[in-house]
């Protein structure tokens, strides 16, 4: 497998040196973007516009990711043929350790049917959704209404309104994470369902603000 190896860094105030790359690094990815050749990497940063980008990097048999600002990176590098199964097995690592942390991140957004936080200040971002269908067989409905003649409740049908709720809420916060928010206020749930030709489909709407949080002082 081919990728570039920082041989030089050519000046101290360089974009590549501020944003931390090091010589000897393998350089993986600019913005997802594979760097296996000089001129890919030529490229990419011409092409690229204004604000930070992402460099991935292979360091001391490990992965790791750099913010820089577009530009010339001001390195000197060299194509270099990596070991593939060393490469994969540490990709492999990183990707599991970037997704556990990304898992934790998500899972820590606030939701609340509240219009606010107790102690924050909410820094208002978008309204967002998130829609979610479920099929409920005939088999399913058949058991519900065995349930309602006899009494009792009906587990299969908690079963889907749970499981519903529970992904669609998901994916509430899932979006509002992309969008930088730290909670979901206001939230709204809709359900509806839709039936015929024997079928039967469960639609749930999630609603709410996404926002940014900040404690308040003192509180």
């Amino acid at each position: 497998m081919q990728r570039l190896k920082v041989t030089q860094s050519n000046n101290p105030g360089s974009i590549g040196y501020l944003a931390g790359i090091q010589i000897g690094d393998i350089l993986d990815t600019y913005d997802g973007k594979p760097l296996d050749k000089l001129d890919t990497l030529v490229k990419i940063v011409s092409e690229v516009t204004e604000g930070l980008h992402t460099i991935r990097l292979f360091r001391k048999d490990s992965f790791l990711e750099l913010q820089c600002a577009a530009g010339k990176l001001g390195l000197v590098v060299e194509e270099f043929t990596v070991d593939f199964d060393v490469f994969q097995n540490a990709l492999s690592v990183y990707e599991k350790t970037n997704l556990a942390e990304l898992k934790e991140k998500i899972d820590g957004i606030i939701l609340t049917t509240a219009p606010s936080i107790d102690g924050f200040n909410s820094e208002v971002i978008d309204v967002i959704t998130a829609e979610c269908v479920f099929g409920m067989n005939i088999f399913i409905d058949f058991a519900s209404s065995l349930t309602d003649v006899f009494g009792g409740r009906s587990k299969s049908m908690q079963k889907v309104l749970f499981d519903t709720r529970k992904t669609c809420l998901n994916e509430l916060k899932k979006e509002a994470f992309s969008l930088g928010g730290d909670a979901v206020i206001a939230i709204d749930l809709d359900y509806s369902e839709f039936s015929g030709g024997g079928k039967s489909m469960l639609f749930l709407v999630a609603s709410g603000t996404a926002v940014k949080l900040k404690k308040i002082a003192n509180f």
